[in-house]
């Protein structure tokens, strides 16, 4: 592992990607280090590239968005993934508005919901959204009026999960969640996918 993360450092600071003679001596990390720089082109009209950030004290990572898809609604979608990166499972649904901001509200509460309801022990839950982040992070931040109620039931179910943790990560790093939920939209896919039947857009 030592020798994986000095690959990574020397790579972050400008000391050049490392080459395959390199990533050879690590004896056996090699799958270890394609996650650390985890860069997937999904060869569909929905391409994104999936970045890692270093791992977390979470073993899982739950990234959500919304994405607006309807004069009336916008597709969510939520993505986890253990340490490693390494998909465990999706889900795709509905939310009733057309505002993108409580739309990302609606994810952020449905995926607390699941979080509960599958019984999933230190997770960190990751989004663009800085106001919704922001407001759990920090009780004493105002929220726009129109998530102000989806926000007090999302701090009421945050009680009952304290392992949970929040972080918010730039929209590059959680394009897995958007490409996810656009392809969900557009293919009027709702519901959960698990590695064994992942979508193309995961390919």
């Amino acid at each position: 592992m030592e020798h994986v993360w000095s690959l990574r450092n020397k790579a972050a600071h400008g000391g050049g990607k490392p080459n395959a003679d390199e990533v050879g001596r690590g004896k056996g990390v090699i799958g270890e280090v394609r996650c650390g720089f985890l860069r997937i082109y999904a060869p569909t009209p929905y391409s994104a590239v999936f970045l890692l950030h270093a791992p977390a004290p979470a073993p899982i990572k739950i990234g959500f968005g919304a994405v607006r898809c309807g004069l009336v609604w916008c597709g969510v979608g939520a993505v986890l993934r253990d340490w490693r990166g390494k998909l465990v499972f999706a889900f795709a649904l509905r939310v009733d508005t057309n505002f993108p901001l409580q739309a990302e509200a609606k994810a952020l509460r449905q995926t607390a919901s699941i979080v509960i309801s599958h019984n999933i022990p230190l997770v960190c839950l990751e989004s663009d959204c800085k106001v919704c982040i922001d407001g759990i992070l920090n009780p004493s931040v105002d929220v726009p009026w129109t998530i102000g109620t989806l926000m007090n039931e999302i701090k009421a179910i945050v009680q009952s999960i304290p392992s949970t943790s929040f972080s918010w990560v730039p929209r590059k790093a959680n394009m897995a969640a958007h490409t996810f939920a656009q392809w969900a939209s557009t293919n009027r896919f709702l519901g959960f996918v698990n590695e064994s039947s992942t979508p193309p857009c995961f390919v």
